[in-house]
């Protein structure tokens, strides 16, 4: 188990990916440390507040992520989300959340999700579209932006 264990610490390093999980009966949520580096949290500890995670949510992405991480509630499927986030220091960045419900019958349950900075992603395709759509040379719309 301990084997495995490490296995998959290895894995979610090398892959920049976060977990945090929500306590439903506590009200109290957890980030690891990659989560917090993603959200340019600086904490000492796990424990964050209920409230953290909305502040930095970006205006015109805040209805659809919080829906889509009140979603595991009402289905015991992984909702797969991606938004904005406003980091304190103004920088925009973009995320992908997995989100899942896990519940017993002694419990109300944990919301338990991974989150990772998608943003060089975002940006990669933003490029392939306009390249797509603009003449390299002159950078005007070629005949693909027309169709």
């Amino acid at each position: 188990l301990e084997q495995v264990n490490v296995r998959f610490r290895l894995a979610l390093a090398a892959s920049g990916t976060g977990i945090w999980h929500h306590d439903l009966a506590a009200r109290k949520s957890y980030w690891d440390q990659r989560t917090r580096e993603i959200f340019g949290l600086v904490a000492e500890t796990d424990e964050v507040s209920q409230d953290l995670w909305h502040s930095y949510l970006h205006p015109d992405d805040r209805a659809d992520a919080e829906r889509a991480h009140l979603a595991p509630l009402q289905t015991q499927k992984v909702v797969a989300v991606q938004y904005r986030i406003i980091k304190r220091n103004g920088e925009i960045r973009h995320v992908e959340s997995l989100i899942r419900l896990i519940a017993d019958a002694q419990s109300s349950g944990q919301i338990l999700g991974t989150v990772r900075d998608i943003t060089e992603a975002k940006q990669r395709e933003q490029e392939l579209a306009h390249a797509a759509h603009h003449d390299a040379l002159t950078g005007l719309l070629n005949r693909a932006a027309f169709d």
